[in-house]
This record gives C-alpha cells, sequence and structure tokens, in this order.
C-alpha cells in the first residue's frame, strides 16, 4: 500500500452533535500538513516521516510546539494478529459516488454502537495509514475490504441508532506538490 499512496491536497470536514470543523490536508509521501479551520484554536501540524515528533503551529500565539507522537505500531498490530480470521467491517457491497470517486460502503457493529464507512481505493491509501508504524494496520485493512488500497471519504458513527459523528472528504486535488 506504501507504493500506492495519495499525493495532493483535500479537505476533510467533521461534525459532532455540536461541534463542526474541518481541516485542509496536503500529504506528500509520508510528510502530512494540516491546517485546522477552528474558531477555538485554529493552527497547523506538520509530520514527517520518521519522525517521533509533530509540529503544532499556533499563528495567533505565534509560537509552535514539538509533540511526541504516539508509536501505535505495536498496538495495532496486536490487534491485527487477534483478529486473526475474523472481520470486523462488514463490506455491503453497496457502492456509491463521492467526490467523483466509487466509494464502497463497510459497516462495523459493536453493541450498540455502529460505524458505516465509504472508502475508495481510486485515491491510493490514505495519508494516515502510511509508513512503516502503520504498516500493520494498513495491511490488516487490505485484509479485512479486500481492497488494494483503503481511502476512506465518508464515516458515520451511531449509537443506539443516533448519529453521534460525522466525517466527510471534500475537494480532493490529486496532484504532485513540491
Amino acid at each position: 500500500q506504501a507504493e500506492e499512496s495519495f499525493e495532493g491536497k483535500y479537505t476533510m470536514e467533521m461534525s459532532g452533535k455540536k461541534d463542526k470543523a474541518s481541516m485542509t490536508i496536503w500529504t506528500k509521501d509520508s510528510h502530512i500538513r494540516m491546517a485546522v479551520a477552528s474558531k477555538d484554536m485554529p493552527g497547523e501540524m506538520i509530520m514527517r516521516d520518521g519522525m517521533s515528533t509533530m509540529l503544532m503551529i499556533m499563528p495567533a500565539q505565534r509560537m509552535y510546539m514539538e509533540m511526541q507522537i504516539p508509536d501505535m505500531s505495536g498496538k495495532m498490530k496486536d490487534q491485527a494478529e487477534k483478529s486473526g480470521d475474523e472481520v470486523p467491517f462488514e463490506k455491503t457491497g453497496n457502492t456509491k459516488e463521492i467526490e467523483g470517486f466509487e466509494a464502497h460502503e463497510f459497516v462495523y457493529e459493536e453493541g450498540k454502537e455502529k460505524m458505516v464507512i465509504w472508502a475508495t481505493e481510486e485515491l491510493g491509501s490514505m495519508p494516515m495509514a502510511r509508513g512503516p508504524a502503520r504498516q500493520g494496520f494498513a495491511d490488516a485493512m487490505q485484509k479485512v475490504t479486500g481492497l488494494s488500497a483503503f481511502f476512506p471519504l465518508e464515516m458515520i458513527g451511531y449509537k443506539k441508532g443516533k448519529e453521534q459523528y460525522r466525517m466527510r472528504i471534500k475537494d480532493i486535488e490529486k496532484k504532485e506538490l513540491s
């Protein structure tokens, strides 16, 4: 999956019961830059491949700080090994077009919680699922979904049948970045 990675820019819109936020994300190789559009805490984050830290930039305060990125590789690998042949996501066979890309529907249910994910393989791997620290996750997603690459375009979370949150990708520009 690392070979089929998305390069370009997109906007991620997220909403919860009361809050809304959006961020613009630029990604090249395993380098990610995120600009958060939030009235409470606008800023940017920069993550670079091979780095165990990320830069948080806060222009309003005229400052930045370096934060540790938790190493989740062991946990993701353990999760993938524990699940074995169990498939936490059910591929429904439904498809729909989102932002001009064919998206496949996946449903995950546990107790009173349910998550619906619409993902495409046309864009390559989602940036967060790349790099050596996340390869276990990428491999598990490929096994679970049957897709050659996994890029979620929409995720909706429910609890007791009521929508709790929604994430949607829009304004996708697949292009070479400097």
